[in-house]
């Protein structure tokens, strides 16, 4: 164990740095931080180069050891942290919310105790803990190099879960970045809709934002299983040392503020107490425009089915939770047939030959409209697939959810019934 303190950086480094090139063999250090904790870092040593703290996701996991193999024979030294070990707790969705931003932080330090560029990875809502611990180096009297550059594997900065039919709201510190950000975001994803205005969000503070989309990949196929990739994201991943190592080196090219620009005054949002599980009431508003052409051709236009109330999805074939959905619309459609409900669905962001040949194996009994270019994702406040709209007779946005739900069950159904009972039903 070797413990992070100003006086040992330089020990931790000479050791590393006196590694022949051949010597590339990954080491394990377990590194001690202010708060006590001891940190397993896995180390792939190189002479020179820029030097990569990589953070985990949320949910645990690292690349294929053959990526950081890779990285190390261009040159790039990568320093994997366990957190979820440091700190003896599981991964899962809130596993990263109290990590010390110190130790982070320290960690950081420690990378730059040799003045190479230091550039830190980092995975959905890891990202988060990636800005705070940049930030508090930045306030420090630097002994060490600062942070050089940030590369985001699909960040997550949203301030809190966004609800159906309103306005997501971003970190206060996503506004106040004014170190380099590489944005690599997959295609098949909720979020490459919103990599432009993420992309606004990091340049606010003054940041150099390079924003690298990735069409026709999923999110996490970097640290998935082999079995768990299609081909493209299988040889994407191939590829993806070199795409690190050019984002790397630019990054280390780019200046890096030693001061960080002040955070926003921002009115904090209070966290729900309950989550919302199921269809959440919204406020009453008309439904934004929506006319699209199904597989047929025929086109739908919204105002159509005004009379009617209106269960409208988004939804894409790359998405489980949506494809489990599925079925039980199927139901609900036969069930409430003659009943003045109609079940739309619109897929978003697909080619049509992938719609059909999916829908070729999945049968799907209401229309399904097509939006390869994902034009009603800013108006329809698209956030997460599957996202949920109930519309009324008057067509307007009554209930909204974003995720799958099982239109069986009685608490999915008892909104449908109630507009359906509403005065002016024909």
């Amino acid at each position: 164990m070797i413990p992070l303190r100003p006086p040992v950086y330089a020990l931790l480094l000479a050791l590393l740095i006196g590694l022949s090139p051949s010597a590339r063999a990954a080491t394990e250090e377990w590194l001690e931080v202010p708060s006590g904790a001891e940190i397993p870092v896995r180390i792939h040593a190189t002479e020179q180069g820029p030097r990569l703290v990589w953070l985990p996701s949320e949910h645990g996991g690292r690349p294929p050891e053959q990526i950081f193999e890779e990285l190390a024979a261009a040159g790039l030294e990568t320093w994997m942290a366990d957190l979820h070990a440091g700190y003896f707790i599981p991964p899962g969705r809130s596993s990263l919310e109290n990590m010390p931003v110190a130790d982070v932080a320290e960690l950081l330090a420690a990378a730059g105790a040799d003045e190479r560029p230091v550039i830190v990875v980092a995975t959905g809502r890891s990202a988060r803990l990636a800005l705070q611990a940049t930030r508090e180096r930045q306030g420090e009297d630097l002994d060490t190099a600062p942070v050089q550059g940030l590369i985001f594997f699909h960040p997550y900065f949203y301030a809190a879960r966004p609800e159906a039919g309103a306005d997501a709201s971003y970190l206060p510190i996503a506004y106040a970045v004014n170190v380099p950000v590489y944005l690599i975001q997959p295609g098949l994803s909720a979020k490459f809709w919103r990599l432009e205005e993420m992309s606004r969000v990091l340049a606010e503070g003054g940041a150099e934002v390079y924003a690298h989309p990735l069409p026709g990949l999923t999110d996490g196929f970097h640290q998935r299983s082999e079995n768990d990739l299609t081909p493209e994201e299988l040889a994407y991943r191939m590829r993806l040392p070199a795409v690190l190592e050019r984002a790397a080196r630019l990054l280390a090219r780019r200046p890096a503020p030693a001061v960080a620009v002040p955070l926003p005054e921002v009115t904090p949002i209070p966290p729900r107490s309950v989550p919302s599980l199921g269809l959440r009431a919204v406020e009453p508003t008309p439904a934004p425009p929506l006319a699209l052409t199904d597989l047929d051709g025929i086109r739908h236009d919204l105002t159509d089915y005004r009379g009617e109330v209106v269960l409208l999805s988004f939804w894409a074939s790359w998405c489980p939770p949506c494809v489990e959905e599925l079925p039980s619309l199927n139901r609900l459609q036969a069930d409430f047939e003659g009943r003045g409900l109609r079940v739309l669905s619109v897929d978003v962001g697909e080619t049509r030959e992938t719609v059909e040949a999916f829908l070729a194996k999945i049968s799907v009994d209401f229309p399904v409209l097509h939006d390869a270019d994902g034009t009603t994702v800013p108006s329809w406040k698209i956030y997460a697939y599957p996202t949920n709209y109930l519309i009324d007779r008057e067509g307007r946005l009554r209930y909204g959810h974003f995720g799958a739900l099982d239109w069986s069950q009685p608490e999915s159904r008892a909104p449908i019934e109630r507009l359906l009972g509403e005065a002016g039903a024909p």
